[in-house]
């Protein structure tokens, strides 16, 4: 099952519960300017990734920062 999510517009962390962490996928800007793409299935550090709710990962910062409330 693929699940296309337009990242240019709001994000939706309600859509996480359906992903699995290998579909799960952040951007960030290198010190070049340059868009990284990496999963996070890349954090390796989280122990039971696979068995945790990656929404509360994400609001938590776990991913690299935190959102903001809107």
């Amino acid at each position: 099952m693929k699940i296309f999510w337009n990242l240019s517009t709001k994000r939706n962390d309600d859509l996480m519960e359906f992903l699995k962490p290998e579909q799960l996928w952040f951007a960030e800007k290198n010190d070049q300017g340059q868009t990284e793409l990496f999963p996070a299935s890349a954090f390796t550090d989280i122990k039971d990734l696979y068995q945790k709710d990656l929404e509360i990962l994400y609001r938590v910062g776990k991913f690299g920062a935190k959102p903001r409330e809107i």
